[in-house]
């Protein structure tokens, strides 16, 4: 389950959980008063939201101050240094006539009061992720990049970066207000795919790459990482191998990245005959835990159990005995095993974020056994990862809908080669195909 995408020199397989939804840059006029002459806006990606601008742009003196406050986000500040560092402007704190202040209101609080100043609304009504970023000259040069949390606070700083330009011996950034948020809240990229893995470095520039693009998740779960599917899930990476993961989660999250983890336990339809998860057998449940415990353990608080690409019949005889075979008693022996790690796993930890669950039969608009099972016995504390009507489908008409519709999140990912969808449950995508 996996598409093409180009990043930077390699050519990556990802999965894109939601790109941004294309916003308008809508003209008007922000206080540019004795600006420099009207030039084009750089281009933004993705676009913001709102971009108001009549197309003035500011010519950047030798020297700022930046402003940010105990709680401000780390990267973001560095960001901002290091954008005007590479443009010749050198920070100085004793610089008054041009001024940037880093942070959203609990992170800064000057910068609400220059927003105010500037006549200009704060992030408070924006989403999560969200930020306003604002350039304009009023007594000097103000730029304020004000985030509804810390994540947006590093997206302005990386539309900012976008933003800035050379031009001659000039350094200029355009007078815009932007208002900026995610349609989604789920945006990302994978390592999950049959074939050989990546490197530790590929992996580190494809968090880099996710980013850069204002994308938050990089979910890791290669098919030939034995411990990820039915062949070794239940033996614990050594010490030298988490160590590995654990450097790379830490790295994630000062990108504001959440790197999620992928652990298949039934026995894999591909690679292999090991022998899967005796779904019936206490034991093997508690090494399931342990393995999400483990990678707990490092910093991962994202999670997902899949039940995709398996044999889909019992590997041991308790399993024939308890739950009998076919399709629901498949369906019924997963949701068991689903709902006991909900209990003594996900319940437990109040930091880890809601689990994610891939069925068997991942596809499909029609309810089949399997799936009405899989649907009425799961607890409805976990989302599920849902393809469309096909494996890999390329399109969605109105009325295309899942049929498990509880009180529940899905997942539809893959394949659309410009947009893909989580949120709650679809009642209706009208031809959300590539474009």
């Amino acid at each position: 389950m996996t598409m093409m995408f180009l990043s930077k020199h390699r050519v990556f397989h990802v999965l894109l959980y939601i790109t941004f939804i294309v916003g308008l840059c809508t003209p008007a006029a922000p206080n540019a008063a004795n600006a420099t002459p009207v030039v084009p806006l750089p281009r933004v990606s993705p676009p913001p939201q709102s971009m108001e601008s009549n197309g003035a742009s500011i010519t950047l003196p030798k020297q700022a101050k930046l402003v940010f406050g105990m709680g401000a986000d780390l990267t973001a500040v560095a960001l901002v240094r290091e954008t005007l560092e590479n443009h010749g402007v050198r920070i100085n704190d004793k610089a008054g006539n041009f001024e940037i202040y880093v942070g959203g209101p609990e992170e800064t609080p000057e910068s609400e009061g220059i927003l105010a100043k500037l006549g200009r609304e704060g992030p408070e009504a924006l989403p999560a992720d969200g930020y306003v970023l604002a350039i304009e000259r009023s007594q000097g040069i103000k730029i304020v990049l004000s985030g509804k949390d810390a994540t947006g606070t590093y997206y302005a700083a990386l539309t900012m970066s976008q933003l800035i330009q050379r031009q001659g011996e000039s350094v200029r950034l355009p007078a815009v207000y932007i208002r900026d948020y995610p349609n989604f809240p789920f945006r990302g990229g994978e390592e999950s795919f049959y074939g050989p893995q990546w490197s530790w470095e590929d992996r580190y520039d494809q968090v880099d790459f996710l980013s850069e693009h204002k994308m938050n998740y990089f979910f890791y779960g290669p098919a030939e990482d034995d411990r990820t599917t039915g062949r070794a899930w239940r033996d614990l990476y050594p010490p030298e191998e988490l160590e590995k993961f654990r450097r790379l989660v830490e790295y994630s999250r000062a990108k504001h990245v959440n790197f999620l983890y992928r652990i298949g336990p039934e026995s894999p339809q591909i690679g292999g005959s090991a022998l899967g998860i005796c779904h019936a057998r206490t034991a093997d449940r508690d090494a399931l835990i342990q393995r999400l415990e483990q990678m707990y353990s490092i910093g991962v608080r994202t999670f997902v159990i899949s039940w995709d690409d398996v044999t889909e019949t019992f590997t041991c005889e308790e399993d024939a005995q308890r739950y009998g075979s076919g399709p629901i008693a498949l369906a019924t022996a997963q949701a068991e095993v689903l709902n006991d790690i909900q209990e003594r796993f996900f319940d437990v930890f109040p930091d880890v974020e809601r689990g994610i669950t891939i069925p068997s039969q991942y596809w499909l608009n029609e309810p089949t056994p399997y799936r009405s099972t899989f649907d009425e016995l799961v607890t409805e504390s976990m989302d599920f990862y849902w393809t469309g009507p096909h494996v890999m489908s390329l399109r969605w008409k109105s009325r295309s809908r899942m049929s498990l519709l509880r009180n529940r999140h899905s997942l539809v990912t893959d394949f659309l080669s410009s947009i893909i969808i989580r949120s709650t449950i679809i009642t209706g995508i009208d031809y959300c195909s590539a474009r």
